[in-house]
């Protein structure tokens, strides 16, 4: 409790004075909180910064991008699962060109799966569950911030609110890269190669709240797929940008927890409130 305490009075005296990936958004007397987030992190990373639980006690609601509670329901699973299957005369060996095939059934064999299994597979599907199995190779298997943060808000009974349905999240993962499956596989499997080193960089940079590097190393590479970048990023920016100002107009105090690389580049969450005359504050504790 007194560490508690502690937390509520230091955030006024330490303001701007660190980094970290949580930041305060404030106009006309109203606030929320926004933090970028790792989906999946390694045991290590625990316990997380203290700035996600200076924010978390001070929020009335939980703001994520969508309802974790979705994930629980098979249905979830299931239109997940019909909506990233090609139902027509589509398949891997139809779509990819023969030098990608043979480059994704390689990763495939040595992630443990078979590519012939996964024929009737789209491509976004496919490059998600590798990277979730390569990523526990290297010790990634806890659940992060979000998932953390939603156990405790239950317990909590704090209101829990999302920035998107389930149907969005489904629509998004099965028609991503569209027209570019080469190019989305080729960047992929470039990510996997250096996924140890990867993964690394990008927890050093979210603990700092190092949107610079955050931008430079995992930002900018997409950005060279305009497709792929505006529908990941961009285009979500954008709509949740209007559901912020909405929560603005609340008395009640909003912890928005999204993906870190919402936080970046100028189209980022922190560039798009600044430039609509929100004060913004990277928030820190010291330890």
């Amino acid at each position: 409790m007194l560490r508690y305490i502690i937390l509520l009075f230091v955030l006024p005296f330490y303001s701007l004075f660190a980094e970290s990936s949580v930041w305060r958004v404030s106009k006309a007397g109203n606030s929320l909180y926004i933090g970028g987030t790792c989906h999946l992190l390694r045991p290590s990373d625990y316990p997380l910064p203290a700035e996600f639980e200076l924010a978390y006690i001070l929020a009335d609601t939980l703001v994520f991008e969508m309802d974790p509670s979705a994930t629980n329901d098979p249905n979830f699973t299931f239109q997940l699962l019909r909506a990233s299957s090609y139902t027509d005369e589509r398949s891997l060996k139809t779509i990819l060109s023969q030098k990608t095939y043979r480059k994704l059934a390689k990763q495939c064999e040595q992630s443990g799966f078979s590519i012939e299994v996964l024929n009737k597979t789209k491509p976004s599907m496919i490059m998600m569950m590798l990277m979730v199995k390569e990523l526990a190779k290297v010790g990634v298997t806890e659940e992060g911030v979000d998932i953390h943060y939603y156990a405790r808000g239950l317990k909590d009974q704090k209101k829990i609110l999302a920035l998107e349905t389930a149907e969005f999240q489904i629509e998004l993962i099965a028609s991503l890269g569209e027209g570019l499956e080469n190019k989305m596989i080729s960047y992929g499997l470039q990510d996997i190669e250096n996924l140890q080193d990867n993964f690394d960089v990008l927890i050093r940079a979210w603990k700092e709240g190092n949107l610079t590097k955050i931008n430079t190393h995992f930002v900018a590479g997409l950005r060279e797929y305009s497709q792929l970048y505006a529908k990941l990023l961009v285009n979500r920016n954008e709509q949740w940008l209007n559901s912020l100002e909405e929560f603005m107009n609340t008395p009640e105090i909003e912890l928005v927890l999204v993906g870190v690389a919402h936080m970046a580049s100028d189209e980022g969450l922190i560039s798009l409130l600044q430039k609509k005359g929100y004060t913004i504050e990277q928030i820190s504790v010291p330890l």
